[in-house]
């Protein structure tokens, strides 16, 4: 093999490496969860889509504990799609969600005075008054 053949199988790999490296991973969705919510205030200032922030009464595997107090534990997250019908302060109601890193990753989010610091972003498939 001649210095040209073997200069272009390099190029040709390191280019294919390249490329290969460069694709993003795609987290698939989660599976949608129903969940018993409260409507707290709209999350952040200058965000690309609407966000609310909402808390949950128990963990799960979408919410995690931003009150730091493990005696009295605060679960919440910033929602996507959530009904303006639940848009006021204080309402309980129960929500189907999911997380959805795709939708997740393109929310832009300005100006955060949330006192809850930075919380799951999540969407809201639908709202109802009970689980199922």
């Amino acid at each position: 093999m001649n210095l040209m053949n073997k200069l272009f199988i390099y190029i040709l790999l390191l280019t294919s490496g390249f490329f290969a490296s460069c694709e993003e991973k795609i987290e698939a969705r989660s599976e949608t969860q129903c969940l018993q919510a409260k409507f707290i205030s709209k999350y952040c200032n200058g965000t690309s889509e609407p966000l609310y922030l909402v808390k949950f009464p128990s963990p799960t595997s979408l919410t995690k504990n931003y009150s730091g107090d493990d005696a009295n534990p605060t679960y919440v997250a910033a929602m996507l799609d959530l009904p303006e019908s639940v848009q006021i302060n204080d309402t309980t109601f129960y929500m189907q969600i999911y997380r959805d890193p795709q939708r997740e990753s393109k929310v832009i989010i300005g100006i955060c005075t949330a006192n809850f610091g930075p919380a799951s972003i999540l969407v809201c498939e639908g709202v109802s008054q009970s689980c199922p």
